[in-house]
């Protein structure tokens, strides 16, 4: 399985001091693949270990925050065992066909019938994501999903099934991560390539969503290695109403099927429910760097 040998680096998570991702306020996601204290292989009693399908992880932003209600859902969760990623205690998430997790309305919920107490907006937002080993898509994968009532109502973190012609003629793989935010209110659909082809290595993405056309999406903490003029969307995405379409997914899009699904490992993803300031993404990103050995 992609992922998932024996051999374990030492040393591949280290844990930067002084600074928490709670630390910044508005931290309403933040699930974190290589906490073994979040992950169970069950509802939740029983603590991952190597090579356990992972059940459930939950979300430390709700968890490490006195069970603050405006988290996107206190955990995700898979309960079909045909459809959960395996963990590898190197810290990371093998997600590969048909892996997903999950928290709805009614499962991971902060309330009776209630996802979470949050209202994104689209260029108020900052989400920071770590992946790895993502191969070449075979159609566009999902990272991150998330939908309100109306389903065409969305934002999603997803790689680009793209290819190139280099200078020699050669057809080659162009794989790009793409923020997209749907607006079924305005008819309109808002996409911001990141820039840059995603590689099998260990790579850190950072979406700033502060400017409707001049917001950012960049890689390993260099804003020269991606966009800093993306578009984004000033609209709403209400996460509180009491409807099954109401949803938080990592690993596929709305459509569970073999077009949406990554196949990578996850390794951490941290959101955001405002457009942090410099100084605040410079904490972060240097948090994560430092935290996952990333060049």
């Amino acid at each position: 399985m992609l992922g998932l040998g024996n051999s374990i680096t030492s040393g591949s998570v280290v844990v930067a001091s002084g600074f928490s991702p709670i630390d910044i306020n508005k931290l309403v996601g933040w699930w974190d693949f290589t906490d073994t204290k979040v992950m169970y292989s069950d509802a939740g009693s029983t603590e991952i270990t190597h090579g356990d399908a992972i059940y459930r992880i939950d979300n430390k932003a709700y968890t490490l925050q006195s069970n603050d209600n405006t988290a996107l859902g206190s955990f995700l969760q898979q309960g079909t065992s045909a459809n959960r990623p395996a963990w590898h205690s190197s810290g990371y998430a093998v997600f590969s066909a048909n892996d997903f997790l999950k928290a709805s309305k009614d499962t991971g919920n902060v309330a009776v019938n209630k996802l979470s107490d949050t209202t994104l907006n689209g260029i108020d937002m900052t989400v920071f994501y770590i992946v790895s080993e993502l191969g070449s898509a075979s159609a566009d994968e999902y990272l991150l999903h998330i939908t309100t009532a109306n389903t065409a109502d969305r934002m999603s973190i997803y790689l680009d099934n793209a290819t190139e012609v280099d200078s020699e003629g050669v057809t080659q793989n162009a794989d790009r991560w793409q923020w997209h935010h749907q607006n079924n209110t305005a008819r309109t659909n808002t996409l911001m390539n990141c820039g840059v082809n995603a590689t099998n290595s260990k790579e850190l993405y950072t979406v700033h969503l502060d400017n409707a056309s001049a917001s950012s999406f960049y890689r390993n903490g260099d804003t020269s290695d991606g966009v800093t003029n993306g578009s984004a969307d000033n609209h709403d995405i209400d996460l509180s109403v009491n409807n099954v379409n109401v949803a938080v997914r990592i690993g596929v899009g709305a459509a569970a099927s073999a077009g949406n699904y990554l196949n990578g490992l996850v390794h951490e993803v941290i959101v955001y429910d405002k457009a942090l300031s410099s100084d605040e993404i410079t904490q972060v990103q240097d948090f994560l760097i430092n935290k996952h050995s990333i060049s």
